[in-house]
């Protein structure tokens, strides 16, 4: 069996458009972690036998009610990123934004893009250290996938 083959930090990443009619996107300088994860919002409801109605066991039917994906991230605060993540902190309101996965077609490569809420924003500074942020962005409504150039 054969290893598979790594993809690299910066292969996969968040990217933020200027808002421009036609617009140029970035990504914010400094993240050394960022992670996404997906909640599922879902409801049980139990059918009963249509032989026993009357009977212990019936058929649970669970559906899906809402989803939504978070994005976390952490990293140095340099002074390139400050008027960025500084201005969306006090702005708030929705940004469009991309996650980019930077492979080929073949590999599954394209982005999602859609509008997206910073949720959660922090920085801290300790003595003789750089500046570091963290915080949370969701998706404000499910984005768009679009495949990557063949």
């Amino acid at each position: 069996m054969a290893a598979g083959t790594e993809i690299e930090y910066g292969k996969i990443y968040l990217a933020f458009s200027d808002e421009a009619s036609s617009p140029t996107w970035s990504a914010p300088c400094g993240l050394t972690e960022v992670s996404s994860s997906t909640a599922v919002e879902t409801s049980q409801e139990t059918m009963p036998d249509c032989d026993d109605p009357d009977g212990a066991l019936g058929i649970v039917i669970t559906k899906e009610i809402s989803r939504t994906t978070s994005f976390s991230f952490s990293g140095m605060l340099p002074k390139e990123a400050f008027k960025f993540w500084k201005g969306w902190n006090e702005t708030g309101g929705e940004k469009t934004m991309r996650e980019v996965y930077n492979l080929t077609l073949a590999e599954g490569g394209g982005h999602d893009e859609g509008r997206a809420i910073l949720t959660g924003f922090e920085k801290k500074g300790t003595y003789k250290n750089m500046w570091k942020v963290s915080g949370t962005i969701v998706w404000a409504k499910p984005p768009t996938w679009t495949d990557a150039s063949a």
